[in-house]
């Protein structure tokens, strides 16, 4: 019972941050998105009533497939265990060890799978809970290289269009990133953008297979010359499995 006073109390806290947005944000429409976010987190964070509860064991693993112009999509995997990926099923959460397991109560029947390995960017899945199995998450990266650069040099402003052609791997489905583009400035300075290394894979939407991509980025530094082996496209994909 205790529990659901909890709930309840988030409910009262996440409302009143929700109106403060509202009132003092200048977009309306960016203040309502962020509300809505904050709603879905919450629905997810509370376990639902009377669910009928079992075990499950999840393992997240991760293929790093190195960089090329062109993949097939079906190049053998090595994978790795993810230690310490956030893992939410059905409002109940863990932390994955150092072998990328996680074991956990979750509530039987059609239920969403969240997991992050960053805890900034989540995958989501739904997976078929009857008890006791083992949900397998597998990330697959694939760093493409650029078929093609374009860049429109503009003395004496502060960005310069660049304009990427990718392709996806020829098989699959992917979730696509943000570009890493490494290039000279005219005083012989080497820069990368963004300078983390963070993929910034968005798991919202998905490419097929050998769709060409064309990335605009606006670079800040007066890039002259782009380096095309260093830079890359991060596109990713998930493969979700249940063992009994």
């Amino acid at each position: 019972m205790g529990r659901y006073r909890g709930a309840a109390a988030l409910v009262i806290v996440v409302i009143l941050l929700a109106l403060s947005l509202l009132i003092f944000n200048p977009s309306f429409a960016s203040a309502l998105e962020k509300v809505e976010k904050a709603a879905e987190s919450l629905g997810r964070l509370i376990p639902e009533r009377g669910a009928e509860l079992t075990e499950i064991r999840v393992k997240v693993l991760f293929s790093d497939q190195g960089s090329s112009q062109l993949f097939l999509g079906n190049e053998t995997t090595d994978f790795k265990p993810v230690g310490n990926a956030v893992v939410l099923v059905g409002g109940y959460v863990a932390l994955t060890d150092e072998n990328g397991e996680a074991t956990l109560k979750a509530p039987k029947g059609n239920v969403t799978i969240h997991v992050s390995r960053n805890k900034r960017n989540y995958w989501r899945g739904v997976v078929d809970i009857d008890g006791n199995e083992t949900i397998i998450v597998k990330f697959i990266l694939y760093r493409l290289t650029p078929l093609d650069v374009k860049v429109d040099l503009s003395p004496f402003k502060i960005t310069t269009p660049v304009t990427l052609s990718f392709k996806t791997p020829l098989q699959g489905r992917y979730y696509v990133g943000k570009p890493h583009i490494s290039f000279y400035t005219p005083w012989g300075e080497l820069r990368m953008v963004p300078e983390t290394l963070d993929e910034g894979i968005d798991y919202r939407t998905l490419a097929g297979g050998g769709t060409p991509l064309v990335i605009r980025e606006k670079v800040v530094g007066n890039p002259v010359y782009i380096l095309p082996d260093s830079t890359y496209l991060p596109v990713e994909r998930v493969e979700l499995e249940e063992k009994p």
